[in-house]
């Protein structure tokens, strides 16, 4: 039950959003209360004068609220005692379980109501049912702020699911004091491995008892962490447990401060507090049963101060307890959480299902026609971050008329969101909207200067401002609060929807205020000040050209000219060289690198990528890094910005994907040397030979030749994405229309026990002209299995040439010979081995299918091989006997012959096909074998 403290109008207040939605019977509730004589005859004619539900219930709500503390109390008894026929009860994603959440409110002097199965609980029980009211509520009210926030309509929530990597190797060796690394080397090492997706349910069931979520700004840490409340409120299986949510607001007052100081001052006063004269036995459970107990961190910051944080996270208090923490990168890296072993779970955002699932959810249609938008491989990079998925569909529903002018850089996408915002509040037509920004710039100002302070402070509340004032609650959100420590009296904090946007306005400040900007990026080359460079990228974006015209009323564009010609190239300059004492021709992080490419990409400005690949001797070594699309866009963008083929790309060994190598493909007339491990070779090769490349495919595929030295690698097998990829392998004809050299052909082995794909056999007939020679490439994973595959593969594709040169009269036979690595061995007896299984493979087929084929395939039988090498104790000795008939040709052979007598008569047989008996392995007297031979020959 919920606290006694909690009054019943603030409890209905709180639960209005679910009630507007799902409240059933709202006449009959209505009718209720009149007889009651809490709400008169005329409120219950409006109510039913209404058709749709949503709006009587929203005037019950109204009326009943207006009215205060007693008539919210009869609501809610009302509502339960009536709630099997007013309250729906469901654990689907459509809605919270209301039957739960009025059971939760405490009816302290109604004795017939504790007499219900509710009152029988426990106080322990009913605190976890008080705790799994409060994570509804979480979830929701974040639901709220967002959809407030754009002013749009209410909706679901809706969980797409994010891509969780981890590694399950020990980080108590890498995290420890005394065992210090590079950045750069640290930030490889916990590069996760382990591709196997994890599930959010895996998160609340392992046993692992420190959790650190990692993941970059809006990549979906917070939304994990709800949705984990979501599952955990949801599901009966947790019905023994406890679970406490710390969200980043609270982490940022509470780290710093010396309170609270015990461990029932965090849980009660700062969370959920048990019911009056329960405190006791519900804080005995917890430390005595700790292992029933989870707590959540959301957005652990480089320093702490706290002692009761730090000894729950240490395992001083609540020893047995699960604790999940979040953080970005950069924190990561503090002394207090590489003191800190954990198992490192990594959210990398949506992949490309989740993307086009959220774009359908957002925008409220199965097949929305914006969702043409992400076919811009610019905007689909961006939208792997939730939350700039989010921002792009706000865009949109903004209007959508423009759908297909949507920006590309996240700047722009914010200063759009701004000026919409100021449009909504200000009540402002397009016209006037510029002269209205204009007018309250005083109050952007200062709204921008406290996001600053607030930055400065690395906090996310914003203090010294007024609710009352229209432009902060077009930006602001404001929740009341009560020190239970002092008084009752209450105070507003705020803070915007997400810190990014606290990032763009304090970068809106340093726009305004130009001298501030050197103190900045002075604090950026510190360990303590890094955090702050998302600031600088943003003040990058607002000092394009691309944005002038949208950021007029807040500056002069001349203004926004000169403060960039002013300090551009110092941005450049601080994250490429962040010491004074580094020699300036030091190799650049590859940290640094990317970081300085998506400044420049959101800059929009070919002058200073061309100052910057200067900077950087036109080389991007990137090896060994793990890529989002979004940094591959930048620094595909600023690749491109260079005005011949001179810039050197290192892909080797990197974790990158498919939308982020298409991404590179744009930028291959530009590079001189790309070098990439053959993996990633066979990777790129798939997306540049995807059906959904949009490129000029005979141009782009001489290009990707060259860089890979006249080489096409290509997975042997097709995955179910991957449909057309082969069908373009086929359109190589290109090249010998323009007279190009051959390639040569790498084909991949990923899977165990492939099944050859019909069409890719189909695409390398249909090309052997083009082709100089076939390699099979072993991924280093499956090396039992490789052999027996590539063989496989050898004997199907021969046996296919055959039938095709059958059908066509086509040379494919002896194309094939001359390309296939068989021939090139250097095993005599692995060679006399593929022969006899060629030869067993096509009878097999002729058998089956009523067709003759073999004689199509003697030129192979003919050089393959040059010498024959068996023991006449094989079992294929007879097969060997058809292929030697088969071919009529005498070669030279190494036989293999035991002592026994009866094994002369099969060698014997042998004879007229031997132009050679080179050696005799096993041979106890030559001289004797030649005289039994000769013998029996007589």
């Amino acid at each position: 039950m919920a606290s006694t403290q909690q009054f019943a109008l603030e409890y209905l207040q709180n639960g209005r959003r679910s009630l507007e939605t799902h409240l059933k019977n709202p006449s009959m509730v209505t009718a209720q209360l009149k007889h009651l004589n809490i709400v008169p005859e005329k409120v219950l004619r409006k109510v039913r004068s209404f058709k749709k539900r949503l709006s009587q219930t929203r005037v019950l709500l109204n009326e009943v609220t207006k009215r205060g503390e007693v008539a919210s109390y009869e609501l809610l008894k009302i509502l339960y005692k009536n709630r099997h026929k007013t309250l729906p009860r469901t654990q689907s994603k459509l809605g919270p379980d209301l039957h739960q959440w009025i059971s939760c409110f405490s009816f302290t002097e109604d004795p017939d109501l504790q007499s219900s199965p509710a009152s029988d609980l426990g106080p322990c029980e009913r605190y976890r049912k008080q705790l799994k009211m409060k994570a509804t509520e979480v979830v929701q009210a974040k639901l709220d702020r967002s959809m407030n926030f754009l002013r749009d309509k209410w909706k679901s929530f809706t969980y797409i699911p994010l891509v969780l990597d981890t590694e399950k190797s020990d980080l108590s060796k890498i995290k420890c004091k005394g065992y210090k690394k590079a950045r750069e080397k640290k930030l490889k090492t916990y590069i996760p491995r382990d591709k196997g997706k994890l599930s959010l349910d895996h998160l609340l069931k392992t046993n692992e008892k420190k959790i650190l979520l990692v993941g970059k700004p809006g990549i979906g840490k917070t939304t994990v962490v709800e949705q984990l409340l979501r599952l955990w409120s949801e599901n009966e299986h947790y019905e023994e447990s406890y679970m406490f949510y710390f969200d980043e607001p609270a982490m940022r007052s509470i780290s710093h401060s010396s309170e609270p100081s015990t461990l029932r001052s965090l849980l009660f006063d700062r969370y959920v507090s048990p019911e009056q004269g329960t405190e006791d036995e519900v804080l005995r459970d917890l430390e005595n049963n700790s292992e029933n107990v989870t707590v959540v961190f959301d957005g652990v910051i480089e320093e702490m101060s706290n002692t009761v944080l730090k000894d729950i996270m240490n395992k001083k208090i609540l020893c047995d307890a699960k604790v999940l923490t979040t953080c970005r990168p950069e924190a990561e890296d503090c002394e207090f959480l590489t003191d800190w072993p954990s198992y490192r779970v990594e959210v990398k955002g949506f992949n490309d299902e989740s993307i086009h699932a959220y774009f359908k959810w957002r925008l409220g249609t199965t097949e929305p026609k914006e969702c043409s938008i992400l076919n811009n491989l610019a905007v689909f990079s961006l939208c792997h971050v939730p939350m700039y998925a989010f921002i792009v569909t706000a865009c949109i529903s903004f209007n959508p008329s423009e759908a297909d002018l949507h920006p590309c850089t996240i700047t722009e996408m914010y200063v759009r969101i701004f000026r919409h915002c100021m449009k909504i509040h200000g009540d402002q037509n397009v016209e006037h909207l510029d002269k209205y920004i204009q007018d309250h710039k005083g109050n952007i100002r200062f709204l921008a200067l406290s996001s600053y302070q607030a930055m400065l402070n690395k906090s996310v509340n914003l203090s010294g401002l007024d609710c009352k004032d229209n432009i902060q609650q077009a930006f602001l959100t404001f929740s009341a609060a009560k020190d239970l420590s002092a008084s009752t009296t209450e105070f507003l904090s705020s803070s915007f929807l997400h810190n990014t946007m606290q990032e763009f306005w304090a970068a809106l400040f340093l726009l305004m205020t130009p001298g501030n900007i050197s103190d900045v990026l002075q604090k950026c080359r510190t360990e303590d000040g890094k955090y702050l460079k998302y600031v600088v990228c943003f003040l990058c974006g607002l000092m394009s050209s691309r944005l002038a015209e949208l950021m007029n009323c807040v500056m002069h564009a001349e203004e926004i000219r000169v403060i960039s010609y002013s300090y551009m190239e110092k941005i450049i300059d601080t994250f490429i060289h962040p010491s004074r004492d580094e020699d300036y021709d030091a190799l650049v992080s590859s940290e640094n690198l990317l970081f300085t490419c998506q400044c420049l990409f959101e800059h929009q400005s070919p002058e200073a990528c061309a100052s910057f690949l200067q900077k950087v001797n036109f080389e991007f070594n990137l090896s060994g890094e793990e890529l989002d699309p979004q940094q591959c866009c930048a620094v595909s963008y600023v690749i491109n910005q260079s005005e011949c083929q001179v810039v050197c790309l290192y892909l080797d060994d990197c974790s990158i994907s498919d939308r982020g190598l298409k991404l590179f493909l744009s930028s291959l007339g530009n590079i001189a040397h790309l070098s990439l491990d053959p993996i990633r070779q066979c990777q790129m090769w798939k997306a540049a030979l995807h059906p959904d490349t949009q490129a000029d495919f005979d141009t782009l595929l001489s290009r990707l030749l060259r860089l890979c030295d006249g080489k096409l690698h290509l997975s042997a097998v097709e995955g179910q994405n991957d449909q057309g990829v082969f069908q373009r392998t086929g359109e190589f004809q290109f090249l010998k229309q323009r007279g190009a050299e051959t390639v040569e052909l790498c084909l991949h082995l990923d899977r165990d026990t492939p099944h050859i794909d019909e069409s890719l056999t189909k695409a390398i007939l249909d090309s052997l002209p083009n082709i100089n020679i076939i390699r099979f490439v072993d991924s280093g994973e499956r090396s039992n299995s490789f052999e027996a595959w590539a063989r496989s593969f050898q004997l199907d594709l021969l046996l296919l040439g055959a039938l095709k040169q059958k059908e066509t009269g086509q040379k494919c036979v002896d194309h094939l010979h001359r390309l296939l690595p068989v021939t090139n061995s250097d095993s005599t007896e692995n060679k006399t081995t593929f022969a006899l299984l060629l030869y067993q493979h096509v009878k097999s087929y002729e058998d089956s299918q009523g067709v003759t084929v073999l004689p199509k395939l003697v030129p192979v039988f003919h050089s393959v091989p040059l010498v024959w090498q068996i023991s006449l104790a094989d079992s294929r000795i007879s097969a060997l006997l058809d292929v030697l008939k088969v071919t009529g040709v005498k070669k030279p052979m190494e036989v293999g012959l035991s002592d026994d007598d009866t094994e002369l008569g099969k060698l014997l047989v042998f004879l007229p096909f031997i132009s050679q008996l080179r050696q005799v392995i096993k041979l106890y007297n030559c001289y004797h074998i030649f005289w039994t031979i000769h013998v029996k020959c007589l």
